[in-house]
């Protein structure tokens, strides 16, 4: 009996450890402006956009040519980046989100819409401004 308690007590502790120490504290996606571009399917490219993040806020462009906050989403950080939707319930987020992940000079990022993949999503980080 209690080698049996001492061993939930051990698993109880290392899926704790696990689950705390999976966490995503630091990682988000970073704080500045971009050029935002949707590959559809992979291969067809759309008409850059500029975006800004600020803390758990994305905001983008109608393709360069609107006011810098025309689409408002929300950022759930994630291990490498983060995943921008509507909004961070899961239902929204099953309904259409963008996984993003970060490379040398921004984030790619896989967008769903119902669940199934749409396209590749491209920020680029921009030294200055727009």
């Amino acid at each position: 009996m209690k080698r049996l308690i001492a061993g939930a007590l051990i698993a109880g502790a290392a899926t704790f450890g696990l689950v705390a120490g999976a966490g995503d504290s630091d990682a988000k996606i970073k704080e500045g402006h971009y050029k935002h571009q949707l590959l559809m399917y992979g291969v067809v490219p759309t008409p850059e956009s500029n975006a800004r993040v600020t803390g758990n806020l994305y905001q983008q462009d109608y393709y360069g040519i609107g006011p810098a906050n025309v689409y408002q989403y929300s950022i759930r950080p994630t291990k490498d980046g983060g995943v921008v939707s509507y909004s961070s319930h899961p239902a929204v987020e099953w309904y259409y989100r963008t996984e993003y992940h970060r490379t040398k000079n921004g984030y790619v990022g896989t967008t769903y819409n119902f669940g199934v993949p749409i396209g590749n999503m491209l920020l680029k980080e921009q030294r200055k401004g727009r």
